[in-house]
């Protein structure tokens, strides 16, 4: 007799049950496609309001998706006709994942490679004819410069390239021109401690990755697979969590991943030199550090503890310029462009350069060069 009343409250809670999952799932479908079309809603809106910076963005997009790389972490697709691929017009990438033109197009120039992240890759800019290495070109004729940045890379990844690709080439230069990652990553991964302060973006994404359980990576995959705008906004929800239990940055965390920063760019100029070459590196511009700020902004914690560490720990032997400020001498007014881009615009955000940023850059890199040159080597060196 107590038979039946158990099997008809299973049934009831499974009914139950059965109809909450309903719920939750229609609820996330719901979520979902309401964030979908939020994210069109202002693709739509920045194509009406911001046309013309919308446009150059969407020429270097493909460039700017990351492929697993065995020596640097993440680059261009991996095989040669994949980074031939997402090449275009505006945006052309070499089969060996460097900006067009490529060393083919140096003549009987000396060959120059521009190393360092996106900056260095000119992905704010409206062509290939208006990058930093272009306007480098056309401003002297003893170098050839080519683009060999990566967006989001760190100078951990640009070593790597350095001595497996670019040595390769026999260049009589390379310049780097980076410093933002080194310190945007350490400040995002200082709360895991100092042994991963000089990691590349995202290792900590494909560390959690591999360590996690088989089965629960494959429901995590369905699950990204399925509500990809739900599950950016959960790892973002997660990523303030950890934030908020991390505390307040430590100024030594910042001052160590300056000093694996310099360590980096000290390994860069043993091997160029050795291998004949010069080696010069550039601490890149970014907005916070200006002085001539027209709205002071806060981009990123620890930066200004990171910037003087660095030049603090600068060995004498290396050929370094810091170009932190750079602007505060150029312009009466260092601001973001809060609208469309124009022929005017210097940065688009507290990092990215424009066309004319590029340009005046680009002058400025080749006063520091000039002014900054070794002894004439004999004939015959590169």
């Amino acid at each position: 007799m107590t038979t039946r009343p158990l099997t008809k409250a299973v049934a009831v809670l499974l009914v139950g049950v059965t109809w909450l999952a309903a719920l939750g799932l229609a609820a996330t479908v719901c979520a979902e496609a309401y964030l979908r079309w939020q994210a069109h809603r202002e693709v739509v809106r920045d194509h009406t309001v911001s046309p013309r910076s919308t446009a150059e963005a969407d020429q270097c997009r493909e460039a700017d998706t990351w492929y697993v790389h065995p020596h640097y972490l993440y680059f261009f697709p991996f095989t040669a006709a994949g980074r031939t691929a997402i090449s275009n017009d505006a945006c052309g990438i070499t089969p060996d994942g460097l900006r067009k033109p490529g060393p083919d197009a140096r003549g009987d120039r000396r060959l120059a490679f521009l190393v360092g992240g996106s900056v260095a890759f000119s992905q704010s800019t409206s062509s290939d004819a208006t990058t930093i290495t272009s306007a480098l070109n056309r401003l002297q004729d003893e170098y050839f410069f080519v683009t060999a940045g990566v967006s989001g890379w760190n100078s951990a990844q640009e070593l790597s390239r350095l001595a497996f690709q670019l040595l390769d080439y026999q260049p009589a230069l390379i310049v780097t021109l980076d410093g933002a990652n080194d310190a945007r990553i350490a400040e995002g991964l200082a709360h895991r401690g100092g042994d991963w302060i000089g990691a590349p973006a995202n290792f900590d994404v494909i560390s959690d990755l591999v360590s996690r359980q088989q089965p629960l990576a494959a429901l995590a995959g369905l699950r990204d697979a399925l509500f990809p705008s739900l599950a950016l906004r959960w790892r973002m929800h997660l990523r303030a969590v950890e934030l908020r239990a991390r505390g307040p940055l430590k100024s030594h965390d910042m001052e160590l991943a300056a000093s694996r920063y310099v360590t980096h760019l000290v390994r860069m100029h043993d091997l160029t030199t050795a291998s004949g070459g010069r080696f010069v590196a550039i601490f890149q511009p970014m907005v916070q550090l200006h002085h001539k700020q027209d709205v002071p902004i806060r981009d990123l914690d620890g930066l200004e503890t990171f910037h003087a560490a660095a030049l603090r720990d600068m060995p004498a032997h290396l050929e370094f310029h810091d170009f932190g400020r750079l602007f505060d001498r150029l312009l009466p007014v260092v601001r973001i462009e809060e609208g469309d881009v124009t022929d005017e615009t210097v940065f688009v955000d507290p990092v990215h350069l424009h066309d004319r940023g590029n340009a005046m850059l680009a002058q400025a890199l080749w006063e520091a060069l000039a002014g900054g040159r070794a002894e004439a080597r004999p004939a015959g060196s590169r």
